[in-house]
């Protein structure tokens, strides 16, 4: 494989999977403003947005980036979290999260674990749970398939080293 194919696809894998980071847990439902700081400045969300929230490295936050879904992705599934706050201990690709939304993508509630995740649309998250669902099942399929460009691109840079 020449250089410039394995560039290419190096770049895609990079585009592709936005973030890499730990997931961890930041409130429970309809504790969004527990932390003091509430960096969006939000009031009320929504009673499903309540529930699935999330706060991004200080470092990475942008106002923009505030009523914003990302789409998180860990060992037990994907799931939409709103972005709500900065998080000040987290490092770089770091995502703090709710702790119903850590325990849907994780199968932890308190604890920091491997995700992946990038910035989407909220269309439709709270709605309801069947287009929450579908959305979440689309979602996965994506993200499982971004992570598995990501590892190829990784192992075929290895080849060159």
């Amino acid at each position: 494989m020449s250089r410039l194919s394995l560039a290419i696809l190096l770049g895609l894998a990079l585009t592709a999977a936005a973030y890499e980071g730990d997931g961890t847990a930041y409130s429970g439902d309809g504790e969004k403003d527990n932390t003091g700081f509430n960096a969006c400045g939000f009031g009320s969300i929504g009673d499903h947005w309540e529930k699935y929230y999330a706060a991004v490295p200080e470092g990475m936050f942008k106002k923009s980036k505030c009523g914003k879904c990302a789409n998180v992705c860990g060992a037990d599934g994907c799931v939409l979290a709103k972005v709500v706050d900065a998080c000040a201990s987290c490092s770089y690709g770091d995502i703090d999260l709710s702790k119903r939304a850590l325990k849907d993508a994780t199968g932890f509630e308190w604890d920091r674990k491997s995700v992946t995740w990038e910035y989407t649309s909220c269309d439709g998250g709270d709605s309801s749970s069947s287009s929450s669902s579908s959305k979440k099942s689309k979602k996965s399929k994506k993200s499982s398939s971004n992570r598995k460009l990501a590892e190829e691109a990784r192992r075929l840079s290895n080849l060159f080293d």
